[in-house]
């Protein structure tokens, strides 16, 4: 850990000497200031980069002070910081959701572009900054074969405004149906690890949403389509109210959490609606406005005795039947 520390310190300097060389530069004294640290610590940083291929040069000012900068010539023929650089890298590590999609594909792209005109030590020391931040992701989707050339042509449609004819397998169905859909806005829903299509389908009238990986297939029409202010806002609202991805009419959630589990809940948003209410034995009271009973009835039972719901009393009703069907799995084992 501490040299992913040192990294990052390393690369926030080279982000300071790359802005500051056009004015006065920065001072050996300054950077140790800034980070908490002493000049030879700074000094160490300094030669670091060097070995890594960055030139930093130095120049005395009037003050008598030696002040640093990062000679540009020396660095590849790009239009945006190197920090940037590192930070793509970051994303690309922890886009896996995208694997398989036309976006993906693109990333690496540019990528590999940048890294194809800077220095193999550069690169080398952009990418140790880049993994200094380590994702850890579970639980994403697997997209079938053919996802990146439907994605392709669903993202077109999209920009595009055009209809598509789309071959879709719900949940426990032998084979998939095929409708026309008026393709909206693709979402990325982490808990739940995978891509969605918000659409409308014409014959239906409201924005449905849509798991990726269970569209088999799609293809644009010559038809367009344009998106109304009205149905642009019900996206919106659907989204502000849903406590997940499935949409449903909102209602009023109240839960109790235990003293044990309140400050995990406290330092979280699970929704732009929450308001939380401590009580005298350290518990908490959290209560919202939002959608979709299965999701919020799934949120709570990971919490077990540490959570109650006080109301809908529909929910509990739900969570207790749940819970009595879970135990009674388990005394059945034998």
């Amino acid at each position: 850990m501490p040299i992913d520390r040192q990294v990052v310190r390393q690369l926030d300097i080279l982000h300071n000497l790359h802005t500051t060389h056009r004015h006065y530069g920065i001072s050996s004294t300054q950077l140790a200031e800034k980070y908490g640290k002493d000049i030879r610590t700074i000094q160490r940083d300094l030669n670091d980069l060097r070995e890594a291929g960055f030139n930093i040069i130095s120049e005395r000012k009037p003050d008598g002070q030696q002040y640093l900068f990062l000679e540009s010539e020396k660095l590849p023929p790009i239009h945006f910081p190197l920090a940037d650089i590192s930070a793509l890298i970051f994303i690309e590590s922890i886009s896996e959701f995208l694997e398989g999609t036309p976006f993906k594909t693109h990333l690496r792209s540019v990528i590999d572009r940048i890294e194809s005109i800077t220095p193999e030590k550069q690169v080398g020391f952009l990418r140790r900054a880049a993994q200094a931040y380590t994702p850890h992701i579970r639980g994403n989707k697997t997209l079938y074969a053919n996802a990146q050339a439907v994605l392709s042509r669903l993202n077109s449609a999209i920009l595009e405004q055009k209809t598509c004819q789309i071959t879709y397998r719900t949940m426990g169905a032998e084979k998939g149906k095929t409708y026309d859909i008026e393709p909206l806005r693709l979402l990325y829903y982490m808990e739940a690890g995978g891509l969605y299509l918000v659409g409308r389908v014409p014959a239906y009238g409201d924005p449905i949403t849509l798991a990726v990986e269970r569209i088999q297939d799609l293809e644009p029409t010559k038809d367009g389509f344009s998106v109304s202010d009205e149905i642009a806002n019900s996206i919106e609202e659907r989204l502000h109210n849903s406590f997940g991805i499935i949409s449903g009419e909102p209602f009023e959630v109240s839960i109790s959490f235990s003293s044990q589990q309140a400050p995990y809940i406290q330092e979280r948003t699970w929704h732009p609606s929450q308001k939380i209410e401590v009580q005298d034995d350290g518990s908490i009271i959290i209560t919202f406005h939002a959608g979709s009973e299965y999701e919020i009835k799934r949120w709570v039972l990971q919490f077990g005795a540490d959570a109650q719901v006080l109301e809908p009393k529909s929910l509990q009703q739900e969570i207790i039947a749940e819970l009595e069907a879970t135990l009674k799995t388990y005394q059945d084992i034998k």
